[in-house]
């Protein structure tokens, strides 16, 4: 995690962290990296355990050719 940043009254948390992703070929198993980025998540802090609200991803850098189309 990068950064939390707790709102008490609404019982939430914004939740910063960093991602790498590495991208493994099928041919002879080279790995590289693929994108450097950052999820951007809202905590709900109710109840028994909190609750991934929303999720947002900013790619910092990436390497994506034609035809990816890869869920971070």
């Amino acid at each position: 995690m990068y950064t939390v940043e707790v709102d008490d009254a609404q019982k939430q948390a914004r939740v910063i962290s960093t991602i790498q992703v590495f991208k493994t070929s099928l041919d002879g198993g080279t790995t590289q990296l693929f994108a450097v980025g950052k999820y951007i998540d809202t905590v709900n802090l109710e109840g028994a355990s909190p609750k991934l609200l929303t999720r947002i991803v900013k790619l910092d850098t990436r390497m994506l050719g034609i035809g990816y189309h890869i869920p971070f």
